[in-house]
Order: structure tokens, then sequence, then C-alpha cells
């Protein structure tokens, strides 16, 4: 679904902020076109663009809304956060982010209060956040969770620097946000295998081996529910929509056939949750934690369950998967699938040019052992000098 045009009416512009929900509505944000940009409240913010015309046109009949007296109440940095944190709780009860996402913002919402929340609104700048970050860096706090600390007060600042609460701080180059290191290791297949056999929570290492099985993403699995399992199409349902948590999903409903020992693994959870989830409720963390320390134990590199999305991606193109088949199974576009998940090894490199015969003349044949002595191992596709090359190539 194509991302709908903005819409300007009478100095007021709409535009998407995100979307669209599954009746094909989009979340919009109106701004005022003057010199404050002040942010304007629209009566319905998940809509079409035609309704978004239409509620635009009655707020310029009706008059634009007056900055309310709670909107001048903003002085301090913890009277931001505050008001910040309110409006989240407002969109928990519109179901547009889930109870656990609120509790995150409401946890470090209080941790900017307690280090920043005298400062004055209008007075924050990237220096505040610093000294605050180099404190909880001392103290031990992860890098990752800094990253995550940092994005609450950029996305609470923006809401407030939109309605004039705050100026809008530079807090695009804080140091420490690149401190954090993701795993972009990508396993082997007999890899993801040793550490299934050596995780020792069952629910994880079922979770894993649906993992390899599917190639889909660990929220899907983790929302799955007894009756998106078909026996009769040894397939699983995969939308990532949990009504209980608030969660919508990513890319929609999509079909997955599954085989072997994933196919088994799904038979028996669907069993015993007819109509409940497959599997309790986890984060995500809680499995790659469980990866890390058999990964750990093991002695091999640490990968994350994103490692085995990648590894499936890679897997059915190696098999012969157009992209477009691939992309259908992962459930993600051609284009992001391409840029984002295929991760090709130096070996995979040089199998396939060797097979493709850059730099060799035609008809000429490369011994199998000079090819094996240059990269240290097999290629496939050579092959040695048969009696019927004619001997010397």
């Amino acid at each position: 679904m194509a991302r709908p045009k903005p819409v300007e009416n009478a100095g007021v512009r709409a535009s998407v902020a995100r979307g669209p929900r599954e009746d094909g509505r989009w979340y919009w944000r109106a701004r005022r076109t003057g010199g404050d940009r002040a942010a304007v409240t629209l009566p319905e913010a998940w809509a079409t663009r035609e309704e978004v015309q239409a509620q635009l046109s009655r707020l310029v009949t009706t008059g634009l809304p007056a900055r309310s007296a709670a909107a001048r109440s903003v002085h301090t940095v913890a009277d931001l956060l505050t008001r910040w944190v309110e409006v989240q709780r407002t969109r928990v009860a519109a179901r547009e982010i889930a109870p656990r996402t609120l509790v995150i913002y409401e946890r470090d919402a209080e941790a900017w209060v307690g280090a920043i929340g005298e400062v004055l609104a209008h007075s924050l700048t990237e220096r505040h956040a610093e000294q605050a970050l180099r404190q909880w860096r001392a103290d031990g706090v992860a890098a990752r969770t800094c990253v995550r600390l940092v994005a609450v007060l950029r996305a609470a600042t923006r809401w407030g620097a939109d309605r004039g609460h705050c100026a809008s701080p530079r807090l695009r180059a804080l140091r420490g946000e690149t401190e954090h290191v993701y795993c972009h290791y990508t396993p082997t297949m007999a890899e993801v295998w040793r550490v299934v056999d050596r995780v020792q929570s069952e629910d994880c290492r079922d979770l894993l081996v649906a993992l390899v099985g599917t190639g889909a993403r660990v929220g899907e699995l983790i929302t799955a529910r007894g009756e998106d399992w078909d026996p009769a199409r040894s397939a699983i349902r995969l939308h990532g929509r949990d009504l209980e948590l608030g969660r919508r999903g990513k890319t929609g409903e999509r079909w997955v056939p599954v085989s072997g020992r994933a196919a088994a693994v799904f038979a028996a959870r669907a069993a015993r949750s007819a109509t409940g989830h497959m599997w309790p409720r986890m984060l995500p963390v809680y499995v790659n934690k469980a990866i890390e320390r058999a990964c750990a134990r093991l002695g091999i590199e640490r990968f994350t369950c994103h490692g085995i999305r990648r590894l499936a991606v890679m897997s059915l193109l190696g098999a012969g998967a157009d992209p477009a088949s691939a992309a259908k199974i992962t459930g993600h576009s051609v284009q992001v699938m391409l840029t984002s998940y295929v991760r090709p090894t130096e070996a995979s490199l040089r199998d396939l040019v060797h097979r493709a015969g850059l730099g060799q003349r035609p008809g000429q044949v490369i011994e199998l052992s000079a090819v094996r002595s240059q990269v240290g191992g097999h290629i496939s596709g050579a092959r040695p000098i048969a009696e019927e090359d004619g001997g010397e190539p």
C-alpha cells in the first residue's frame, strides 16, 4: 500500500507518521505551517487521506484550538517527561503500543527525571544528557541501555518541541550511542544445531528449531497460537498479532510450509495449546541470552535469533530459490531481503567466482588440487582433468 501524500489546508499541514493498520488507516500528525510549527491535534489520528482532509476542513471552519493551560505549565524536564508519559498511556489504551513498551518508557523517563529533571525544559542541551550518560556508564549501565535511554529522551523532546514546550536540542551525536556492538554474525547450519542440542530450556530449544525451520522473526513465533498450525498442509500461519499485548504485527499474515523436525515441534505444541499460545510469553532477549550461554559453552562465535533468520535467507537462495519466493517465505520485500539479510561469506564468493569461470579462457579447466591449495578448502564446481579433456588444458 502506497504511503499517502501530505494534506494541507489553511495553514495546517498533516502527514503520515506510521501505519497502515489492518483497516487501511494511517496515523497522521498535523502542524501549523507558520513560524512556530506548533502541533495541531486531530480528532481522529488514525484515518484515510480523505478523512484527514475532512477533519482539516472542519478545524478550519470551527477555528484552530488555542494552546491549553496545561501546555503552558511545562517548565522543567520533569514536567516534560511526565506529560509525555501521560500521552504514551493514552496510546496503550488505543492499542497503538504494547503495555510492556509503556513500562520501559516509564522506567526510562524516571531515570532521566532523577538525572536532569530540575533542568528548565527550554534550556535543555546535549551537554546535560551527556553528563547523565557518562555517569550511568561509570556506574556500570550497559551501553545498549544507554542507547534506549537516549531514544526515549529524543522522542520526548521531539514531542515537546512540536507542541512548543521546549526547544529541540541536538541529541543525534550523543557520545556512547555507538559503543554497543550489535551481533552481525551469521552462523552455519551446523553451529545452530549444536546450540539447539546444548540449550537447556525446552521452550527455547523448540523455538530455535522453529526459527531455523521457518526463517521467521522470533516475535512472530512467540505470538503464534495452536490454531495457526495446519497439519493437513504442514504449514504455520505467521502474523505477529497479539491483541492482548496490543501488537499489530509487522508485515501482515503469511503461510510458511514446514518440514522435518520443525514440523514435529509445531504439531506437538499445537496439540498442547489448541486455542492458546504455542510458547510462553518471553522476550526475544531471553532467547538470545540462552543462545549466548550455549555458544560460550561450545566455544563458538555468538549469534542471535536474527542471525538464524539471515541463515535461512542464505540457505533458501543457496538452494536455488528465486528472490521473490524467498522473500515471501521470510515476510519481507525482495529489496529489504537482499540488502539487509544476504551476507555471503568469503568462501561462497570464491566458490561463485570459480564456478562462473571468471578469469578463465573458454574451454580451460583448472586443476582441482591447485585451487584447493590456493583457498585452503574444497571448491564446489571444480573438476580434475579427465581423459576426455584431452590432457593438457
